[in-house]
């Protein structure tokens, strides 16, 4: 059924306004910042839950999830161990791949009263729901909204079946642009072979090419090109600024002297350097 049957002309053009707010939206704020404004006048709820899904075998994957004034634990309580989400609004939606609106206080039949229950425990009451997928149908966006202040019907349906292209292509931005601002993730710390960490250790004692020669019983040549292979792993230009990043990487926090080394023998690296 047409929208327009539906909305009066002020309402109307509410929807204008709100299909270019949504046009508008580049953040995650921003895109909070409509739903809490324009979109109130359209849809007066007060909590929802959207996100980027994974679509398989009638079931739903979240892969990015945003949850507004929604209470967390009612996600917690349906995610499965494989990370997809057991709700049958989910597996209708799945299946007719159309906007669902549920009065949970007088409910349409074809609802468990298993699912019913579980929503009015956290009251979600009055369910509008909807989302778009891609030409494949497997990845896509879904939109849920929930204690809405008015009695749902034909108007909330066809309004949503309207709004969800937007919702989506705004998310979508809203999410990029987070993507974007993201802090990069630390470079992973070089991966060091036993006798590299040996070395490391004892270079964080203050240790010469000499001295952890003679710990190690090798000779000073071979320490020399272990700690030049140190150098560049850290990309460190001298020994101090080599332990400092070892610190900084946490490479040092598990080090400990091999007790094999800490014998008596090792008395001698307190000798002077032979000439």
């Amino acid at each position: 059924m047409m929208l327009a049957q539906h909305l009066a002309p002020a309402e109307q053009l509410t929807l204008v306004k709100v299909i270019d707010a949504l046009q508008q939206v580049a953040t995650i704020s921003q895109f909070f910042g409509c739903l809490d404004g324009i979109f109130q006048q359209l849809l007066a709820h007060e909590c929802m839950a959207c996100g980027i899904v994974q679509i398989s075998q009638g079931s739903v994957r979240p892969r990015h999830m945003l949850l507004h004034h929604f209470p967390a634990a009612y996600l917690a309580q349906i995610r499965q161990a494989d990370g997809s989400l057991c709700s049958p609004a989910l597996a209708y939606w799945c299946q007719h791949r159309e906007p669902m609106a549920i009065n949970l206080h007088d409910p349409e039949p074809h609802w468990p009263e298993s699912m019913l229950a579980h929503a009015r425990t956290f009251e979600l009451v009055n369910l509008l729901s909807h989302g778009h997928t891609d030409i494949g149908s497997t990845q896509g966006s879904y939109f849920s909204f929930h204690r809405i202040r008015a009695e749902l019907g034909p108007r909330h349906v066809a309004l949503m079946r309207c709004l969800t292209p937007h919702l989506h292509l705004a998310l979508l931005r809203a999410l990029s642009a987070q993507a974007e601002h993201a802090p990069a993730m630390p470079p992973a710390p070089p991966r060091l072979t036993p006798r590299q960490r040996e070395v490391l250790h004892w270079l964080s004692l203050g240790k010469t090419n000499w001295e952890i020669s003679r710990i190690l019983e090798t000779s000073e040549d071979n320490v020399k090109y272990h700690v030049g292979r140190l150098l560049a792993l850290l990309d460190a230009g001298n020994r101090v600024d080599a332990v400092v990043k070892a610190m900084q990487l946490q490479l040092l926090d598990a080090q400990a002297a091999d007790s094999r080394h800490l014998t008596s023998a090792s008395i001698s690296l307190y000798q002077p350097h032979p000439e």
